[in-house]
């Protein structure tokens, strides 16, 4: 099917189409309504060596850049268990433990939830839980306590970020969907009511007409160029007739016969020669009398 099918198939069954678009509108409003924006919240935390593993009265800060190999073993210590335990009262939270690459010994804590109150609860679980897992690696290797490696926050965000991609992505989709839905089905609609009305046609022609067409709304599906024409006359007199019982042909004296002249243009527009139109003529001496632009048939005077 061309493109200026579907387009005339759309113009005619518009209120098909119309039906379609309302009914789009109406599926993404009810899930921009339905489906909750995200809301996300992050937090850092910094590693930072014992004391009795820097000099004394050193600046730890100045330390941390051999821990990021404990960023990497705390960030693969926090398995799914963990993770689940921390959002049990929120199932719906997703939690993202990363170390920031750029600092080494950060550790970046994301949450997303369907509310802020759940963002906010489920990001205070992963922090604690960070730092009680750092504690548990170093029980296990009975690490003394002035050489334990400490975990401080950082930053601890206390407004979420609203995030409405999800949201607008499935309503979006429920939109495009219902719109291309409603051009199916005007589309479909337009060509079963179309071949309905063509065979009811063929079966009984006598019923069909210019109106059927009409009623389908095919106005404007005529071709460029073509017009009606309108079949002449049977009751009108003929004008060559006319002519003719106005001017009688007459009979040469030598052979008795009539001339009668067809004009071209009679002949191509399917006029029969028996009705061609006489003309008189002056003598075969002189030809020149009366010229034609027409051909001559001869036959024999009746």
């Amino acid at each position: 099917m061309k493109l200026a099918d579907v387009v005339g198939a759309l113009r005619r069954r518009w209120y098909v189409l119309l039906a379609g678009i309302l009914i789009a509108a109406g599926g993404a409003t009810y899930v921009w309504m339905t489906v909750p924006p995200e809301y996300e919240r992050t937090a850092s935390q910094l590693l930072l060596p014992g004391k009795a593993t820097i000099p004394e009265d050193a600046n730890p800060y100045l330390f941390v850049g051999g821990l990021y190999q404990v960023a990497d073993i705390l960030v693969r210590a926090i398995g799914p268990d963990d993770v689940a335990a921390a959002t049990a009262e929120h199932p719906d939270a997703t939690v993202a433990v990363t170390r920031d690459t750029a600092a080494g010994a950060v550790m970046i804590v994301t949450v997303t939830a369907s509310s802020e109150d759940a963002a906010a609860t489920v990001l205070e679980n992963v922090t604690a839980l960070t730092a009680s897992r750092l504690g548990e690696l170093q029980d296990e290797k009975s690490i003394p306590g002035d050489e334990r490696i400490e975990l401080v926050p950082l930053t601890n965000a206390t407004q979420s970020v609203v995030i409405q991609k999800t949201r607008m992505l499935t309503a979006a989709a429920v939109g495009i969907g219902g719109l291309a839905l409603g051009a199916v089905a005007a589309v479909l609609a337009d060509t079963f009511l179309r071949s309905r009305r063509r065979a009811r046609s063929l079966r009984d022609p006598q019923d069909s007409g210019p109106a059927d067409e009409l009623r389908d709304g095919d106005e404007g599906s005529e071709e460029p160029g073509s017009a009606e024409v309108e079949a002449p006359d049977a009751d009108a007199p003929d004008p060559d007739a006319i002519e003719a019982a106005e001017h009688p042909a007459s009979a040469e004296p030598d052979d008795e016969r009539v001339r009668e002249t067809v004009a071209p243009s009679a002949i191509r527009g399917g006029r029969s020669a028996g009705r061609a139109r006489p003309r008189r003529r002056g003598s075969w001496q002189d030809p020149g009398e009366d010229r034609m632009d027409a051909f001559e048939i001869e036959r024999e005077a009746g």
